[in-house]
């Protein structure tokens, strides 16, 4: 793995393959005619890793597991969480598994969101990414609360453009049913992170 973080480049089809065939020369089958040998190996191997964590190449390069997460599902907006590729998560299905039983790979909970949210600002896109997953998690409104008052929006220029904090959002407009010809007060979610959704998604969050 420190082979394939020093040529790492993003999305590199070769380095996912030579990480794939890596990661497949270590995932143990069933012995026979005792199984007892698959077992001592695999114990073996996993006795080996230190501090409970083994390299894994992610979209960040090559990281610790401990830091790694998987997505269940296309999580976009989450740019500096070290994610585990998709294409390794399916053709190295059985080795990760593994790693998942083991707990040495987790998957992305509401508090990696929340410190990744913590550590930066959203682009408008990425504003748009972030809600639409959050109407899809079914979270406690509690954790909704505590994620969409860490949300800082900047929508336009990085530099020049406005701020929006979500947590600060109470209301949102229902298009063709109130004008906005006078501008919207900061409480108002503006028009370009609401036109995506629908009435009910808006009234979930």
């Amino acid at each position: 793995m420190d082979s394939l973080g020093r040529r790492f480049k993003k999305d590199d089809e070769t380095i996912l393959a030579e990480a794939i065939h890596l990661m497949q020369l270590f995932t143990f089958n069933q012995t026979t005619p005792s199984n007892k040998v698959r077992e001592f190996i695999e114990e073996t191997f996993f006795s080996c890793v230190k501090d409970g964590t083994i390299p894994l190449l992610t979209n960040q390069g090559v990281k610790p597991s401990s830091v790694v997460r998987i997505a269940p599902r296309e999580m976009p907006f989450l740019t500096t969480t070290p994610l585990l590729p998709e294409t390794i998560a399916l053709r190295a299905e059985e080795f990760v598994s593994r790693l998942r039983e083991a707990e040495i790979l987790k998957e992305v909970s509401w508090e990696d969101v929340k410190k990744e949210l913590n550590s930066r600002t959203l682009t408008e896109t990425h504003a748009v990414q972030f809600m639409k997953w959050l109407t899809q998690e079914n979270l406690p409104s509690d954790q909704v609360r505590q994620l969409l008052s860490t949300a800082i929006v900047i929508l336009g220029d990085e530099k020049l453009g406005k701020v929006v904090n979500l947590g600060a959002v109470t209301s949102f407009v229902v298009m063709g049913k109130i004008p906005i010809d006078g501008g919207l007060p900061p409480n108002v979610l503006p028009l370009e992170l609401g036109k995506s959704f629908a009435y009910r998604e808006l009234e979930s969050l």
